[in-house]
């Protein structure tokens, strides 16, 4: 018997062959990153590239503190105290007093940010969709099954 990774757990199969899903994730982290490049080439956007990248991938955790952001971003307190003041300024984050603890600092989307965010995912699906197009519906209903499952295992 092999223990899960991370777990305490015992389980009675050896672990599975990752190969696969490693380079997926490789893909895809590769793919995301040159969509952003071409898309920042391509198409003006009010927010510099470095902090629409932070952007994306905190916006799924708004609303949330700087700790938070700090966690997701890599970014340093300073980095992200400087990354939120900022995208505040513009009006593409809110800043607002926890009601449940005073100490603790609230930051969410704001329309403005939300708007942005909007038109760079309808390019992104463009880019995205230009890789599946040719999938026969059981393979994108496979595609979608997959993506779920990984989506909700990660989001734990």
């Amino acid at each position: 018997m092999k223990k899960s990774p991370g777990k305490n757990k015992t389980v009675d199969a050896v672990l599975p062959d990752i190969e696969d899903v490693r380079h997926m994730v490789r893909l895809l982290s590769w793919k995301h990153r040159v969509f952003l490049e071409d898309d920042a080439r391509e198409h003006t956007c009010p927010i510099p590239k470095g902090q629409l990248n932070q952007l994306m991938a905190v916006r799924s955790i708004l609303p949330c503190n700087l700790g938070r952001i700090m966690v997701v971003t890599g970014l340093t307190p300073p980095g992200a105290s400087l990354f939120v003041n900022k995208l505040v300024k513009q009006g593409y984050l809110n800043r607002k007093d926890d009601p449940e603890d005073r100490r603790n600092v609230l930051i969410s989307l704001t329309p403005k940010g939300e708007a942005v965010l909007r038109e760079v995912d309808e390019r992104l699906n463009q880019f995205v969709l230009r890789y599946l197009d040719t999938c026969s519906k059981e393979e994108w209903n496979a595609v979608v099954t997959a993506a779920r499952i990984i989506c909700r295992k990660l989001a734990n």
